[in-house]
């Protein structure tokens, strides 16, 4: 406890006196240095004279002062402007358009070869049928533009044909009949005349230029026969019946009896009425695609 007592008074006695003697030579060192040398004169003539291009400099010196805080130092904010060199006035070039692609048309003096066997999809502008008188013109257009060397027919070109035969659905299942001669087509509002045929309307083809319902003749004998055959099937379970029965075993025959003249009945006169029907009638509504082929080579002018 002694020692203690004793290590703080030490403390208390000889730390302030260490702080005093600090002070002390601190302020010697000082005035010896003001003495010996002029601190003004060694700061402008000892250092080194700024550069010139130093103020130069764009340089911009703002001062902020905050009026809220007393005393408040001012804040320098410095803010270097970098010179850019200006781009030569450049004159803009154009940029190229878009081509676009324009509508074909037909240039009037132009010469058209085709050649045999060459087609055209065309779609119907009238509705016909197996019932379209002969000599009933219609009209179709192309759907397609097609190019025949340097020239070209463009989609939309109108094509006739004349109803060449016809005949609607017939006797004993002859369905209708249509037979077409494509012989104009029409280019720059002048008339050309060719030669052409059908062969494929409404996706289905068409041989030898004729387009033919379907013959029903074979579907009309069955139509008779198929409830024969029914009724038929009826007389004979209640012959089986009548059979199993003991007493009324002797009607089991008359069930059959009947049904079996049904069914003969319905088979002899079945010819007599598919001869007595008629076939499948034609009939294309605008719009319906066609094919047509040409017969023979042809060259006009437009």
């Amino acid at each position: 406890m002694k020692r203690i007592i004793f290590v703080l008074f030490a403390t208390l006695i000889f730390v302030p006196l260490a702080a005093f003697a600090d002070i002390d030579i601190d302020f010697s060192v000082d005035e010896k240095l003001q003495k010996k040398f002029n601190t003004s004169v060694v700061e402008k003539d000892l250092l080194p004279p700024l550069p010139s291009s130093y103020y130069e400099q764009d340089l911009e010196v703002q001062t902020d002062y905050d009026d809220n805080i007393p005393n408040a130092q001012p804040q320098q904010k410095i803010e270097t402007t970098i010179k850019q060199d200006k781009p030569e006035n450049v004159k803009p070039q154009p940029q190229p358009q878009p081509k676009t692609k324009s509508a074909t048309t037909v240039k009037s003096g132009q010469m058209y070869k085709l050649n045999a066997g060459t087609k055209f999809m065309v779609k119907n502008n009238n509705a016909f049928s197996s019932s379209t008188p002969v000599g009933g013109i219609v009209t179709f257009k192309t759907i397609y533009s097609q190019k025949f060397g340097k020239n070209v027919i463009p989609a939309g070109t109108t094509i006739k044909a004349v109803v060449e035969n016809s005949h609607p659905p017939q006797l004993s299942g002859n369905g209708g009949l249509i037979i077409l001669k494509v012989y104009e087509i029409v280019i720059n509002g002048k008339a050309h005349q060719f030669n052409a045929k059908v062969i494929l309307a409404n996706n289905k083809k068409i041989f030898f230029n004729r387009m033919k319902g379907k013959r029903t003749y074979i579907q009309n004998l069955s139509k008779p026969v198929k409830p024969a055959s029914r009724f038929m099937g009826k007389m004979w379970k209640s012959t089986c019946k009548c059979a199993n029965g003991g007493v009324t075993a002797i009607f089991a025959p008359f069930p059959f009896i009947t049904g079996a003249a049904a069914l003969g009945g319905a088979i002899i006169i079945s010819p007599v009425i598919s001869l007595c029907s008629k076939g499948e009638k034609l009939y294309f509504s605008s719009g319906t695609v066609f094919n047509f082929k040409l017969i023979e080579d042809v060259a006009f002018s437009s």
